[in-house]
Order: structure tokens, then sequence, then C-alpha cells
């Protein structure tokens, strides 16, 4: 008998295991005791966690689940996309003074969101609405919204076209109002 054929079933389960390995089948198996997610585990559970509360209207939960989320993965866009948009909505949620003092957060956010990924689209999005939004004064302005809808309409024509009809939505005269005369 050959060395090989005398191996027969060893090689056989040993091939099997390898192959089980190889196609991620090995997950099944329960994590030892005194097991930690990984960074990578961390930051999934933290972005899905977070979404999550967003959708429930958890906000400030779902601001610390963000935050969390950029500490595991700071190069994350969408993390940063994510903690700009809770940033936004506990905005919404505050007086006015407050909103003042963390408007300059969620463009950081936005801003850092693009930075990490210009083919984000929903980051450029999100960053041409806040710039239409936001005074001048606050880091808002009509020419940084058009130069978004131009980086959107080259990644994505159709949502280009939505985000051109947002700006000239947002600067079109009033309708019905006084016309000057020039007399």
């Amino acid at each position: 008998m050959t060395p090989r054929e005398n191996a027969g079933p060893c090689v056989t389960r040993r091939a099997l295991a390898l192959s089980l390995l190889a196609v991620g089948i090995a997950c099944v198996f329960r994590p030892a005791a005194g097991w930690t997610a990984s960074p990578s585990n961390d930051f999934d559970q933290r972005l899905q966690t977070g979404q999550a509360l967003f959708r429930q209207g958890k906000i400030d939960a779902a601001i610390a689940e963000f935050k969390a989320a950029v500490a595991a993965q700071p190069d994350s866009s969408i993390a940063h996309l994510w903690l700009g948009r809770s940033l936004g909505r506990k905005i919404e949620k505050t007086g006015p003074l407050k909103a003042a003092l963390m408007v300059g957060d969620v463009r950081r956010e936005f801003e850092r969101a693009v930075a990490l990924d210009p083919n984000n689209v929903e980051a450029r999005s999100d960053l041409l609405e806040f710039y239409l939004g936001a005074p001048r004064s606050f880091g808002g302005g009509i020419d940084k919204a058009e130069a978004q809808a131009d980086a959107i309409a080259k990644l994505d024509p159709a949502m280009g076209q939505h985000a051109r009809a947002l700006i000239e939505e947002k600067t079109k005269p009033e309708r019905g109002s006084a016309v000057e005369d020039d007399d």
C-alpha cells in the first residue's frame, strides 16, 4: 500500500475542513467564551444599531452609536454620513441657540463623508441639502450646492438632475411677488 492510499480518509477529512474554512462555513461555530468583537464587527453592529435608533426617532442614542462607529473606523464615509444625519435631526428638534452651536458639526460630518469617499452620492446629496438650507454664515451657499450638484451629475446623471431641481426650487423667485416697474 502506498503512503497516499494509506492516508485515505485523513486526507479527505483535511481537504473537507480546508474547503469549509475557505468558503466561510466555519463561522457557524459558537465563539469561545471570552470572545470579543473585532473592530469590524463592532463597527457594523454600531452602524446597524444607530440606523435602527435613528428610524425609531431615538436621536441621542443614535448619535452615541454613530460616534462609536466613527471611533471604530474613522475613515468610514458612511459612519460620518449617518452621524451628520443624526446631528441634523437633533438640530431640527432643538432651540435656535443650540442649533447654531451644532450646525458646524453637521457640516463637518457631511464634508468629511464626501472627502473620505468622493463617489458617495448619498453623502454629496446630504451635503448639497445642507448647503442649500444653511445660511452662508454657517457654511451654506448656493455656489457650494451647485458644485455638489455638478459632482453628483458626473456620478449619477438622474440624481444630478434631481440635485439641480432642488437648487432651482430654492433659487427661483417667489411666485406672486411684487415686480418692480421701470418708471
